[in-house]
């Protein structure tokens, strides 16, 4: 990155996007559709009940299960998901061969799309659970015009915000972006896919004015100008669960549930397939002790 070793400041972060843009490297060579999630450590319980359930639904895409090496991931997990279809990817070594500045828990998601072998990309977060298979975004309407499909955040980033003025773009007050699902295709919005990957890899600096991951995308989509979908409807929030909708309205997503390994989950009412997450749940406990680090 050409400036990766510029200290950033609110007065010089945006000639410096801009820079980076101007030297930033040509998409790699990619194909297919997949979805990425990112689980590594206490994550690990909350997306193999996600992905449990995305096979019960009848999802058959593969999938890649980003984590950041073994301090938080191990054989045992690996051996656990590999018969779902899921390649388990190590960030900590994908990062020798693609360096980046900073790489921990938020910004490993936009590390993961960018990196992952997959051409057309569903993220989904660990702790998201789907209520029926979600294939079929890949085929709708406003991703096929776009090429990429973001969910509105119960908050707006209002246009008075600093974060703006920092990174050189208009502000405007309109929905921000949840990034617990995003499906995208990597060719179609490469420049700001990676710029929102060098935002997070200048964590330190940009995550002081912003809420993690989620405001990157937004703030390098509308940087570049580059036309993005998103569902009509606000997610419904029924605390800790943010539930999100497709195009037509009806109820897609189920985010922020954290399943515990050990200890109490306790039900919530709407949870779709909360019966199967439970079984998911026992199923896994009969098969991991919870550990994450290096096994012998």
């Amino acid at each position: 990155m050409p400036s990766s070793g510029r200290r950033l400041t609110e007065g010089n972060a945006a000639s410096e996007s801009e820079r980076f843009l101007e030297h930033m490297e040509a998409a790699p060579a990619c194909e297919g559709k997949g979805i990425v999630i990112c689980a590594g450590g206490h994550y690990f319980t909350s997306a193999w009940i996600s992905i449990r359930l995305l096979r019960e639904l009848g999802c058959r895409l593969p999938i890649e299960m980003w984590h950041l090496g073994r301090k938080e991931f191990n054989a045992t997990m690996e051996a656990l998901v590999r018969p779902l279809g899921v390649e388990c990817v190590d960030a900590s070594r994908v990062r020798r061969q693609h360096p980046i500045r900073y790489l921990d828990g938020w910004e490993l998601k936009s590390y993961a799309i960018v990196h992952s072998r997959f051409r057309e990309v569903m993220l989904l977060d660990a702790d998201n659970v789907a209520t029926r298979n979600p294939e079929f975004l890949f085929e709708e309407p406003e991703y096929r015009r776009t090429g990429a499909v973001f969910w509105p955040d119960l908050d707006p980033l209002g246009s008075h915000q600093l974060i703006w003025v920092i990174c050189g773009v208009r502000g405007r007050d309109e929905p921000a972006f949840e990034s617990g699902q995003i499906v995208v295709d990597k060719l179609r919005c490469w420049r700001p896919l990676r710029l929102a990957l060098w935002y997070n890899a200048h964590s330190s600096f940009f995550y002081y004015y912003i809420h993690g991951d989620k405001d990157t995308f937004h703030l390098a989509f509308r940087k570049l100008d580059v036309e993005y979908a998103m569902p009509p409807l606000l997610p419904v929030y029924d605390p800790p669960i943010l539930y999100q909708h497709d195009f037509q309205g009806a109820r897609l997503f189920q985010h922020q549930k954290k399943w515990a390994l050990k200890g109490r989950n306790r039900k919530h009412r709407d949870f779709q397939h909360q019966d199967a997450c439970f079984k998911f749940l026992r199923e896994l406990r009969r098969q991991w002790d919870g550990r994450c680090g290096r096994t012998q």
